[in-house]
């Protein structure tokens, strides 16, 4: 048991820290990318820093339109976020190798904590890649603050608003709800910073998740809108549910991490 308590210890770090990153493959049908008229809202970084004992980076406020992905960076880009590639020489996004190189490290940590449930991890993983990447976030990213203060490249963002739909937070909630850490706490809860299980709704896990007052590896403010913003239009992509297979090579949770996987098929 001693063993067990820690193992829990050293690895709630690596759960808090996914949390800072929300902080994301098939047929999109994300409604911030049918609309032509987004851009971005950050371009590089123009930070990094050590607050509260933990490395951090913040991005370059930009307002133009995404900038052509290098090939280097397109291949990092597809390990998680392969429905934003559009191919050699002619994807477009907001956020450079190094962003790129920050994300995927974070997402890594991640797919060690959620990866026995493919549905889970791949619902959790599309927001992360659209707010890092996408060359549309001002359809559903809005800056609320930039600092300048440690930087020579200019302001950083230090908030956002991230306008997401309800029902996509709802059934990622839903897919990861039962997904054990350490076989001995469901993960969901550590990233509701220790909730219990009747405590731990989806709006608990997203706010603490972008809550930089109160969990310490979140690198930025980050408020995650589910009703409407006013000019914004909510992320929303289609989610998998746990029971189902994301693809052909990533199958249904187990029954342990899933209830509806123990149905006979």
């Amino acid at each position: 048991m001693a063993g067990i308590r820690k193992d829990f210890r050293s690895n709630r770090l690596a759960i808090f820290i996914i949390c800072s990153i929300f902080f994301q493959f098939g047929h999109s049908t994300d409604e911030s990318e049918k609309n032509t008229d987004g851009q971005c809202i950050w371009y590089g970084v123009c930070r990094n820093y050590e607050d509260r004992g933990v490395d951090k980076s913040q991005y370059c406020s930009y307002n133009g339109t995404a900038k052509l992905l290098s090939e280097e960076g397109r291949q990092n880009l597809m390990t998680y976020c392969s429905y934003l590639d559009q191919g050699e020489n002619n994807t477009f996004t907001c956020c450079d190798s190094e962003q790129i190189e920050i994300m995927n490290d974070n997402i890594e940590r991640a797919e060690f904590i959620l990866s026995d449930c493919p549905a889970c991890f791949h619902n959790f993983v599309q927001p992360i890649c659209a707010m890092t990447c996408s060359p549309k976030q001002s359809q559903f990213l809005k800056v609320n603050q930039l600092d300048d203060k440690e930087s020579e490249y200019g302001p950083y963002v230090t908030s956002i608003d991230y306008a997401i739909n309800h029902q996509y937070i709802d059934a990622t909630f839903q897919s990861c709800k039962e997904v054990k850490f350490l076989l001995i706490m469901k993960s969901v809860n550590m990233m509701c910073g220790g909730a219990k299980d009747a405590d731990c709704t989806s709006h608990k896990w997203y706010n603490f998740m972008g809550n930089y007052a109160i969990n310490k590896y979140v690198p930025f403010q980050t408020n995650y809108i589910t009703d409407p913003l006013n000019g914004y239009t909510s992320f929303n992509r289609s989610t998998v549910p746990c029971y189902k297979a994301v693809n052909e090579s990533k199958g249904k949770c187990s029954c342990s991490d899933c209830s509806g996987s123990c149905a006979p098929n």
